[in-house]
């Protein structure tokens, strides 16, 4: 869309705050130098009735033990035929919750309390930095809406859970072992997430329960063998938990349940969309993001932009790849070359006002970006055939909402994440709580596998059996964090 034609609030030119760095070894310093599925019962407590009034309603107080409970949607239509879409609850002892659907194992709100806890993780500091409990009012961090229908006719994949295969496959068909198996083509001549009846479409089985004092929601379900033109049948389980020191935790696995050990591609991840200063905020103005990653791979429209040194030093690069064309319909897919995002609007190694950058790219950013791993953390398996993934979790992202110091860190597994600012919503898309959302008012940071790695051999594989299941974890690790006038912050490199 042409960003022309919204109506942007420009925020006052000025180097924000920025929140601590992690991961690696050596410290290198940034000063800054401003200041039908079927469901146990679940007992609903009387004070849950305020879940009622909507999404953004904090239904317990902010003192307690943990607890996942089924509650109601704020809106249901009459008449309706989602009465099978379910809506629950995670809460932690601080008051912060988040609601998920059990209909693609949905985020549908995270809602920090009125007094959010600033638990800050481990970094390094050189000075004092306020760590403190502040009020600053009920928020809810995601966009969505208020009913289960809006769900069902959702374009936009809102919260959802994402697969078989998360992001585009290029002609929506992939060959292996000699057979070429063709996919639903959703997205113009290509697939995307999954298809049609995608996994973010899907019913899935819902347990709420408390783990190790924990809120904790299970999802499961089967995607039956040929669904979406996908060989084998794969059987997935959607956990997430809500720890106490406000970190909302998702594990996906899927394996298959073929004892001749049939490959199938799986590359599974979320779908959240982000507005750090409330899902009722209509721009990104005051957010500024950080990912860790020194490669990406460039879409096949998109005009080489580094430097000839910079591409000769591109790990993986793969000399006489196809280079596609936007007028072949790929021009969203990955050519298959790796590039250095050094010298390119795609890098942000070191924190970038996102308001900013969207003037520097107008159509907005919908790209993969490679994690550069620790050094701890730099082993890779994609010579043995298995999936690429960090061998532990590795900060990848963090997205911070300078005027309220509110910060969110992504912590993965996994060998990317899509940087994705909204691009495609409609303008005055209806949402919750009688919000309209615009677009490039929210961001989406998504880590999976490499996009379309199943037609570039040289991609890390995505391949899974019985045996070699698929497992991916991401953490959004969320608090507070206002730095001081001078404060130096640096990152272990």
């Amino acid at each position: 869309m042409n960003r022309q034609q919204q109506t942007i609030v420009t925020a006052t030119r000025r180097q924000y705050e920025v929140p601590p760095l992690q991961g690696g070894s050596a410290a290198t310093c940034i000063q800054n130098t401003s200041s039908t599925a079927q469901f146990p019962a679940c007992r609903q407590p009387d004070d849950l009735t305020a879940a009622s009034s909507g999404l953004n309603a904090i239904p317990y107080s902010t003192a307690g033990s943990p607890q996942c409970h089924e509650v109601d949607w704020p809106t249901q239509e009459q008449g309706s035929t989602t009465a099978d879409v379910r809506l629950f609850m995670l809460r932690n002892t601080n008051g912060m919750t988040v609601r998920i659907t059990n209909l693609g194992a949905r985020l549908v709100s995270i809602t920090l309390p009125h007094d959010e806890t600033a638990i800050e993780p481990d970094s390094c500091y050189t000075a004092e930095h306020d760590i403190s409990r502040r009020s600053c009012g009920t928020i809810d961090v995601i966009q969505g809406y208020d009913s289960p229908a809006r769900y069902v006719d959702d374009p936009y994949y809102m919260g959802a859970v994402i697969g078989r295969l998360a992001n585009r496959t290029k002609a929506a068909r992939f060959t292996l072992n000699g057979k070429t198996y063709r996919l639903t083509a959703n997205d113009g001549i290509n697939h995307l997430h999954g298809g049609n009846t995608g996994l973010h479409n899907r019913l899935w089985q819902a347990t709420p329960q408390v783990r190790n004092k924990a809120a904790t929601l299970v999802l499961q379900c089967t995607s039956p063998d040929e669904e979406e033109g996908y060989p084998a049948t794969l059987h997935l389980t959607a956990t997430y938990t809500l720890t106490n020191d406000n970190t909302l935790r998702l594990e996906l696995s899927a394996a298959t349940d073929d004892t001749a050990s049939v490959l199938t591609p799986v590359s599974l991840t979320a779908h959240p969309y982000f507005n750090l200063a409330g899902h009722d905020t209509a721009t990104l103005d005051g957010h500024i993001l950080t990912i860790h990653a020194d490669r990406y791979l460039p879409p096949g429209g998109t005009p080489d932009k580094g430097t000839e040194g910079e591409k000769a030093q591109s790990a993986g690069v793969c000399e006489g790849t196809e280079q596609l064309t936007s007028a072949e319909g790929y021009s969203r897919i990955p050519a298959g070359k790796i590039y250095s995002v050094h010298g390119t609007p795609f890098d942000f190694n070191n924190p970038r006002d996102l308001t900013q950058a969207l003037h520097e790219v107008p159509e907005g950013f919908d790209h993969y970006a490679i994690i550069t791993l620790p050094e701890a953390a730099s082993v890779r398996h994609s010579q043995s055939g298995t999936e690429d993934t960090c061998p532990q979790l590795c900060h990848a992202a963090t997205l911070h909402h300078a005027p309220t110091g509110r910060t969110m860190q992504v912590h993965t597994n996994q060998t990317g994440l899509q940087c994705y600012t909204a691009n495609f919503i409609a303008p005055d898309t209806p949402g919750k709580n009688g919000v309209h959302y615009q677009p490039q008012s929210a961001v989406c940071l998504e880590p999976h596998g490499y996009p379309n790695a199943v037609n570039n051999a040289h991609f890390p594989q995505i391949f899974v059996t019985e045996k070699q299941p698929h497992t991916h974890i991401t953490e959004y690790r969320f608090f507070t964090h206002k730095a001081q006038q001078g404060t130096a912050l640096c990152r272990k490199a």
